[in-house]
């Protein structure tokens, strides 16, 4: 017989080398079914089939992992919004999918959303999570630099067009989300509702972020009355 001491199998769903990943992946799995990241590490380790201390071989504690978190998230969402305006030769029309690609992400991601823009890094986030906020913001300012070139204004008032445009896009996104008021719901009781109404308010509003008459969809004929 073998004297050998045997190397113990891994659990069922743990694989070497990929631990930090099962262990974000899992994280993020949790709070898209909670709604929120209430979750205890034990839980997590106990999800991904690794023991309680395994689940800190990457992250000191819950609040690094959750971090991770959301630095994807604002990473997901910076490839989002800069691919949705680059794929625009018009800056503006590039402003106007920008916005509707940031609420679509939020409104599909309502807890991860949460999780991003929330209280929980307000005190010294991570460098990793703060590099990757001011990555999605980077792909507000680079499509106002575009539509606002340095020669047609000031620094500052480019940086009051991104402040505006940026308050426009969270602030309905997050109205979505929370549903303040029941009334709400009259307008946008689905995701198609309130994709509707974000084209309506981008197209429309002050933020930096609305189409001119040039940019908008011509009617039909038979919407003219004609």
């Amino acid at each position: 017989m073998d004297s050998r001491r045997q190397c113990p199998k891994g659990r069922k769903g743990y694989h070497h080398g990929d631990l930090k990943r099962s262990l974000i992946d899992g994280a993020r799995a949790m709070i898209e079914e909670r709604g929120d990241w209430s979750f205890s590490m034990r839980e997590l380790a106990a999800r991904i089939g690794v023991s309680p201390m395994a689940a800190y071989s990457h992250f000191a504690d819950k609040q690094a992992l959750l971090a991770a978190v959301a630095a994807e998230g604002f990473d997901e969402l910076s490839s989002k919004t800069r691919a949705a305006a680059d794929a625009e030769a018009d800056p503006q029309r590039g402003m106007f999918e920008l916005g509707l690609a940031y609420i679509t992400f939020g409104v599909d991601n309502p807890a991860r959303y949460r999780l991003m823009f929330g209280a929980t890094f307000a005190v010294d986030p991570p460098a990793e999570l703060r590099a990757a906020c001011d990555g999605a913001y980077s792909s507000l300012t680079d499509q106002i630099e575009k539509r606002y070139p340095h020669s047609r204004s000031t620094q500052a008032e480019r940086d009051v067009h991104a402040l505006s445009a940026w308050s426009t896009v969270h602030g309905y996104t997050m109205l979505m989300i929370d549903r303040p008021s029941h009334r709400l719901d009259r307008h946008v009781a689905s995701r198609t509702d309130i994709l509707n109404m974000a084209e309506a308010l981008l197209a429309e509003g002050k933020g930096g972020l609305q189409l001119t008459d040039d940019h908008r969809a011509r009617p039909d004929a038979d919407d003219t009355g004609s």
